[in-house]
């Protein structure tokens, strides 16, 4: 798991080092997909459709960053995904 690699660094890690990285880009791709697709049937309480259908969420919308800080920080105080 790319986490793991990431935490036996002894300097910051910047995400734009690991873009291309083929298992970092996997790995946001999965989540994307995730987020995706626990939003999409969300539906409109003002209306019958969910929020795909009213095109409101679309895959190539969601967007997800890691933020990566210090490696000795904590697992849940870094790398937080953040939804755009």
């Amino acid at each position: 798991m790319i986490i793991s690699s990431i935490n036996t660094l002894s300097k910051p890690v910047v995400p734009e080092l690991l873009s291309g990285d083929p298992e970092y880009e996997a790995k946001k791709q999965e989540l994307r997909e995730t987020i995706y697709d626990c939003i999409k049937n969300i539906k409109d309480p003002e209306k019958p459709a969910t929020l795909e259908d009213l095109n409101v969420v679309y895959e190539e919308g969601v967007k997800v960053i890691f933020h990566f800080f210090y490696p000795d920080i904590k697992p849940n105080q870094m790398n937080i995904p953040t939804l755009y």
